[in-house]
């Protein structure tokens, strides 16, 4: 970035106060090492500014109690906003444990359905680990206990809706 003479003579406030960024500052003053002219209205400026000061110095009638006050004012923000600035932080900390939670939550979640829906598959092992084995030998001849196969599920057709009460009667 380079800066023209033009340029520069919008942004001496900015300059001599300090707001550029880093680069514009750098590439400012390194303008005012090349031109001459620049650098005298630079010196004229800063000879205003501290004229300025001087006066702002000698008008300067504040009540002496204003100063304290002042100074607590600021403290009392600067309290305030890190203050702020923590419960902003605990809060984001808490909402990121509960999301932990939930999402360690929902993934036992998921392998615990995941191992039970095994076991449901393999030949009523779940039924066998609840019921003796001649419990599970009844409910397989009742009907209630049958064999998990996927080619005969997704062969099976929906069953037919029930009657209502109009229907059964006629």
């Amino acid at each position: 970035m380079r800066f023209t003479c033009d340029e520069i003579q919008s942004r001496w406030p900015e300059h001599l106060y300090r707001e550029l960024s880093e680069p514009e500052q750098t590439a400012f003053v390194q303008h005012l090492n090349q031109c001459e002219s620049c650098r005298a209205e630079e010196a004229q400026w800063r000879g205003l500014l501290g004229r300025f000061d001087g006066w702002a110095a000698e008008v300067s009638d504040a009540p002496q109690e204003l100063v304290p006050r002042v100074k607590r004012q600021v403290r009392l923000y600067e309290d305030w906003s890190r203050q702020n600035w923590q419960s902003v932080r605990n809060w984001a900390v808490g909402a990121a444990a509960v999301c932990a939670l939930a999402l360690g939550g929902a993934w036992g979640l998921v392998s615990q359905i995941d191992r039970s829906a095994s076991e449901w598959d393999s030949r009523g092992a779940f039924f066998e680990k609840m019921y003796s084995k001649e419990a599970v030998d009844v409910f397989r001849e009742q009907g209630v206990l049958h064999e998990f196969k996927p080619e005969i599920a997704a062969e099976s057709k929906e069953p037919d809706p029930p009657q209502t009460h109009l229907e059964s009667a006629s």
